[in-house]
């Protein structure tokens, strides 16, 4: 992103309507891709724990003891994508939406959480 706002001023002929042109299309295209980026989540089964990352924010990370989680629902809200929610033991809920994961993949995540004993609630599937 940066490299094209400094292509756009060391441009020649480069005028301020090309710079204000440029910054337009710029925040024309991280807006949308911010928005959606919240939908690309996806999870890790490892000995203790569950994992949610996201692709896009690649350094966010959630992790949950399976001690620390009361509850797991695969759901799909109206008209969204297949989602996952998290209910800990003090009831708390997190939401992770997860548009990049398969039917296929979900169905190995359910069964891949029953294997760890995990309390899964399934609406979606």
């Amino acid at each position: 992103i940066l490299l094209f706002i400094i292509i756009l001023i060391m441009l020649p002929g480069n005028t301020q309507k090309n710079i204000v042109g440029g910054a337009l299309a710029l925040i024309g295209f991280t807006i949308p891709a911010l928005a959606v980026s919240r939908n690309f989540n996806y999870f890790i089964i490892t000995d203790g724990y569950l994992v949610i990352k996201n692709t896009i924010w690649f350094w966010r990370k959630h992790a949950y003891a399976f001690d620390n989680i009361h509850e797991v629902v695969i759901e799909r809200p109206s008209k969204g994508v297949l989602s996952l929610s998290v209910i800990t033991t003090n009831f708390n809920s997190h939401f992770y939406p997860a548009s990049s994961l398969n039917n296929k993949t979900w169905q190995l995540f359910y069964k891949a959480l029953k294997d760890k004993s995990i309390s899964i609630r399934n609406e979606a599937l």
